[in-house]
């Protein structure tokens, strides 16, 4: 069987040319290697070689690229997904700290005293959670808001006097 022909019956190994090193014809499909000399090095493979290699300069520069790879990411976001799906509420509760210094149980007194709905528009959020509307300059918590209202404040810079003139202008046209 060819390498064209595996791939196309979804195999991970076929018979190609023989090895270099070892002259077996057994390959991996995915990269031309021989599967006999890469299970060898695997059980060669000493892991403080390994320890001591991603402690050197060229370790750590391979390691900072492969991070940035496709690879990786894909690797990270299956894992997240997976533990996200496990408990929303953990990421939630590191995400209140992380960006506003709360916990998930201050947020839930938040909502509770805006009775679940936002400060602005006492409207109830759709599919989203209120976002913790904070001061930028001070970093102190404000109050929960509905996305529209916490994206328009963030438009607008926050400054009154353009929202006094939008109130106005929308009077004056109505």
């Amino acid at each position: 069987m060819t390498r064209k022909e595996a791939i196309e019956k979804g195999e991970t190994q076929y018979h190609g040319k023989p090895c270099k090193t070892c002259g077996d014809t057994l390959k991996y499909v995915s990269g031309y290697n021989c599967v006999a000399c890469t299970t060898q090095r695997t059980k060669d493979r000493d892991p403080e070689v390994y320890k001591r290699y991603i402690k050197s300069e060229k370790g750590q520069k391979w390691l900072k690229e492969f991070r940035r790879s496709e690879t990786w990411h894909g690797v990270q976001n299956r894992y997240h997904r997976k533990r996200y799906s496990y408990n929303p509420e953990w990421y939630q509760s590191r995400n209140l700290k992380k960006n506003y210094g709360i916990s998930l149980e201050e947020y839930q007194d938040m909502l509770k005293q805006q009775d679940g709905v936002c400060y602005i528009c006492k409207e109830e959020p759709g599919q989203r959670n209120l976002a913790v509307d904070h001061n930028h300059e001070t970093g102190d918590n404000r109050k929960l808001l509905c996305n529209k209202c916490n994206t328009a404040l963030g438009l607008l810079n926050e400054d009154t006097s353009i929202m006094k003139s939008m109130i106005d202008y929308v009077e004056a046209h109505s």
